[in-house]
């Protein structure tokens, strides 16, 4: 992903060129970053398919709603 690229909500990661090694090293940022962690049910192509399908599951978990 290029520094010029806005991120949107219907944002495709896969295009934007996060493969199954991106997705783990996403998932660990993330998890470290907002201390939580992605059930194993989560895992799953469609959590990471957009940026707003992956931001509504961290949501989901507490994330940025004041839970977290």
């Amino acid at each position: 992903m290029s520094a010029e690229t806005v991120i949107t909500p219907d944002l495709s990661l896969p295009a934007q060129g996060l493969d199954s090694m991106g997705t783990v090293s996403l998932l660990l940022a993330l998890e470290e970053e907002y201390e939580v962690s992605l059930p194993d049910d989560l895992l799953n192509v469609e959590t990471f398919a957009t940026a707003g399908r992956l931001w509504s599951v961290f949501e989901q978990l507490g994330v940025g709603n004041g839970k977290s």
